[in-house]
């Protein structure tokens, strides 16, 4: 299954997970190459909390790295390593 439908098929699952267990959200766009939005880089946690500096960094990296992967998986690109 493509990473763009296992994200779409699991959607349903976490919404609700998020809605019970979650306290504090903190999210940030995953964009295309065409700097089109694709979806949302979310970090939830079971405690109120502000979002750090580090945070921040990690929410902004993970979702640059989501979007490339993404990107790679639309473009139909393998994993060369793999061979």
């Amino acid at each position: 299954m493509p990473l763009s439908g296992f994200l779409t098929a699991n959607w349903l699952k976490s919404a609700a997970a998020l809605q019970t267990y979650a306290y504090a959200l903190q999210s940030r766009p995953v964009y295309l190459r065409d700097r089109k939005p694709y979806g949302t880089f979310v970090l939830a946690y079971r405690e109120p909390r502000n979002e750090t500096d580090w945070d921040a960094a990690l929410m902004t990296f993970a979702a640059d790295a989501a979007g490339l992967i993404i990107q790679s998986d639309l473009d139909g690109v393998t994993n060369i390593a793999a061979e």
